[in-house]
């Protein structure tokens, strides 16, 4: 994609600088973010299913939430608390695989 389509995320410091791509395969969607702490969806380029990511602007860290091939799931809220854990809440759309 190219920069500023839909499903590209960036963020710049609120002091300026230079804008980061957080960068993945597929389509990132409905973004949130928390003192520094941006929550994603991210849609398989292949299967099209739905999974959570976390990225920590400070440590350059991306850690994948979820990881389900049959579940399709919808980010609604993050929160870093005071005493810095991260409560991430979603929904999840369980697929039943008729065969």
């Amino acid at each position: 994609m190219a920069p500023g389509d839909p499903g590209d995320i960036y963020y710049r410091a609120v002091a300026g600088g230079p804008e980061t791509q957080i960068e993945l395969p597929g389509l990132q969607r409905n973004p949130s973010i928390s003192r520094g702490v941006v929550t994603f969806e991210s849609v398989d380029p292949v299967t099209f299913n739905a999974d959570i990511y976390a990225y920590v602007i400070t440590d350059n860290i991306l850690l994948q939430i979820t990881n389900s091939p049959t579940e399709n799931e919808t980010l609604n809220d993050v929160t870093v608390l005071a005493n810095g854990d991260v409560r991430v809440v979603w929904a999840a759309n369980d697929v039943d695989v008729v065969g």
